[in-house]
């Protein structure tokens, strides 16, 4: 989840969803700022990934948090 959506803030949406929805989410945050991902967290997302790319255009923090925790969480 990005920190801003268009007009919405990612923390309140994140808020909202935890709220409404009963299942079995994961929310990262997903902000080029922490202090968005940290908000994000905070109302209720699973964890945050700090949000940049390498040359290739590949997120290498996102790309190990998907081989690692996200793993972990999908098996």
């Amino acid at each position: 989840m990005d920190f801003y959506i268009g007009n919405e803030r990612g923390d309140l949406v994140t808020a909202t969803i935890t709220e409404k929805i009963d299942a079995n989410l994961i929310i990262l945050g997903y902000s080029t700022a922490s202090y968005g991902s940290q908000a994000i967290v905070a109302q209720g997302g699973y964890d945050m990934v700090r949000k940049h790319n390498n040359a290739r255009g590949i997120n290498p923090s996102l790309l190990e948090w998907l081989k690692t925790a996200g793993n972990r969480l999908l098996a």
